[in-house]
């Protein structure tokens, strides 16, 4: 990612902007890799450099707190890559901000991912 991309993400990012907030929060799904389903829970929060911070807990194979991160985001698309097991999940923001389809890649294999933003506990 060239250094105007990383200005425009930070930007994108920054402070009280709608595009960060709307991100912020849990997001859970379920990936479908044929024979399994595996259930995740995507938690994003806002970190110091403008850019959030984002954890991964794949529940079914009892594995937490995989590091992510926002690399890019363009309009309604958002880029988050999981560097430490090799993944990255491209989606499309829905319009109300409650979902994202889009597609988890990992080991040369993609698999349809929608993920739907958790409803706060009351």
């Amino acid at each position: 990612m060239g250094i105007a991309s990383l200005v425009l993400a930070a930007a994108l990012f920054a402070g009280p902007n709608a595009a960060a907030q709307e991100l912020e929060g849990a997001w859970e799904g379920t990936l479908d890799v044929g024979a399994q389903k595996l259930r995740a829970v995507m938690q994003v929060t806002p970190s110091g450099d403008g850019l959030p911070s984002v954890s991964l807990d794949s529940i079914d194979q009892d594995v937490h707190d995989i590091p992510g991160r926002v690399m890019s985001r363009s309009g309604d698309q958002v880029e988050v890559l999981f560097i430490s097991v090799g993944a990255a999940y491209k989606a499309k923001v829905a319009p109300d901000a409650a979902s994202m389809v889009g597609t988890w890649s990992q080991g040369g294999r993609e698999f349809p991912l929608t993920l739907v933003r958790r409803k706060a506990a009351k």
